[in-house]
């Protein structure tokens, strides 16, 4: 699994432990806001994180924004192989 630490700008996604496997989906809360994290890891292999999707908007870096007034944010997070 991924391991996210919470920082003043949202969440920061560091590198995945060796341990993660196939897929994981999970809410998290942070500052009233739930984060609905769907990971994927299509070869099984983990590497890095490849591409991170908030609201179906791809993110630059390893930074799940926070975003003030949002009930709801649906995250995705693939996997490098």
């Amino acid at each position: 699994m991924l391991i996210g630490r919470r920082s003043f700008s949202g969440i920061w996604l560091s590198e995945p432990s060796r341990l993660c496997l196939g897929e994981v989906t999970t809410p998290v809360k942070f500052r009233g806001v739930e984060y609905q994290i769907e990971v994927k890891n299509p070869n099984g292999i983990c590497k890095g994180v490849k591409k991170v999707t908030v609201d179906s908007k791809a993110v630059a870096d390893n930074v799940i924004p926070f975003e003030a007034g949002k009930k709801v944010v649906k995250v995705k997070i693939t996997l490098e192989a």
